[in-house]
C-alpha cells in the first residue's frame, strides 16, 4: 500500500469513484494558472485575439455568400466590389488577429518557461550541498534547460 501524498486531493486518488464539484476543480485550475507566472493581460489578450480570428471566420462565410449572391446580379457592380472590399478587408483583419494570437500565446510560453526556471533554481540553490555530491551540476542543468524549453514549445504551440 503506497502512502498518502499531498497531491492525492488534487488528482483525485483518494476518492476515484466520486467526481470532484465543479469549484474544486476551479480553485485547482486558478492554482495551476497562478503557479504559471502568466501575465494577465498576455492572458487575456490570448483569448480576446482567438474570439476575434473566430468571429472573423464566421463572417467570411457570410461575406462570401454576399459575394457569390452579388456575383450572379448582371447589373449590380457597385454592390459587387463593396462585396470585395468587405472581403478583403476581414482577410486583413483575420490576419492582423492571428498574428496576434501567435504573438501571445508564444508569449505565454515564454513566460511559462521564464517563470519554471526561476523557480527550480532558486530551489537548487536551497538545497543542501549532500544533494551534489551525488548528482553533477552539469547534468542537472543540462536537464533542467531541456525540460524547461521542451515546455515552452508545448505551451507555444499548443494554447
Amino acid at each position: 500500500m503506497r502512502e498518502a501524498s499531498p497531491y492525492d486531493y488534487a488528482l483525485n486518488l483518494d476518492r476515484p469513484d466520486q467526481e470532484k464539484p465543479r469549484f474544486a476543480r476551479f480553485m485547482h485550475f486558478l492554482r495551476v494558472m497562478s503557479s504559471l507566472h502568466i501575465k494577465r493581460s498576455v492572458f487575456f489578450g490570448s483569448v480576446l485575439s482567438v474570439i476575434f480570428v473566430s468571429v472573423i471566420v464566421i463572417m467570411l462565410g457570410r461575406e462570401l455568400r454576399e459575394l457569390i449572391d452579388a456575383g450572379f446580379m448582371p447589373y449590380d457592380s457597385e454592390s459587387r466590389l463593396w462585396a470585395f472590399v468587405g472581403l478583403f478587408s476581414l482577410i486583413g483583419l483575420m490576419a492582423m488577429a492571428s498574428f496576434a494570437r501567435s504573438y501571445y500565446v508564444s508569449l505565454m510560453g515564454e513566460q511559462v518557461s521564464h517563470g519554471l526556471r526561476q523557480k527550480v533554481f532558486r530551489h537548487l540553490l536551497r538545497l543542501d550541498v549532500t544533494f551534489f555530491e551525488d548528482l553533477r551540476v552539469g547534468e542537472i542543468l543540462s536537464r533542467l534547460t531541456t525540460d524547461c524549453a521542451l515546455l515552452q514549445i508545448v505551451v507555444g504551440n499548443t494554447l
